[in-house]
């Protein structure tokens, strides 16, 4: 019962953070826009907006979080049918959906205040992936042990 929960939870999980990432991409150049106006009235005082650049940013960091939930969703898929690798997908992707904003903002390819990266914001991605580590390694140790069982 557990595992048809948690799969369920994990596959909306994905959708919605598959969702999320596809919508901001079709609204790109709707954000564009608000951001030209929002510099042109100076309002955003972070240097140079140039709207092209930005854009292709922000698709590639969305096309980055549609993979990220088609990750969490499949890995909510293998937890529905009793995989434990399933926890360990859904704990790569959380840390990885912690990690990739990070690395981002430490090559230079966040060029913006408002792109994220920063640790504070990062950190429920990383407890949550711990959290299905922990699931991860608890599944394995009970299957293992029910294994044990059965040879006796």
């Amino acid at each position: 019962m557990f595992h048809r929960i948690s799969g369920c939870l994990f596959i909306i999980l994905g959708l919605s953070v598959g969702a999320f990432g596809l919508n901001d991409w079709l609204k790109t150049d709707a954000l564009v826009h608000t951001y030209e106006l929002l510099f042109r009235a100076s309002t955003l005082q972070s240097g140079v907006f140039k709207p092209e650049q930005w854009s292709s940013h922000w698709r590639f960091i969305n096309l980055i979080l549609m993979v990220f939930g088609c990750l969490i969703a499949y890995s909510g898929v293998l937890v529905l049918l009793k995989k434990s690798l399933g926890y360990l997908l859904l704990s790569c992707s959380l840390i990885g959906m912690g990690i990739v904003p990070i690395i981002l903002r430490v090559i230079g390819y966040s060029r913006y205040k408002w792109d994220g990266g920063g640790l504070w914001g990062e950190l429920p991605y990383f407890a949550v992936g711990l959290a299905a580590l922990l699931a991860y390694m608890m599944v394995k140790r009970k299957s293992r042990s029910a294994i044990g069982q059965r040879a006796i």
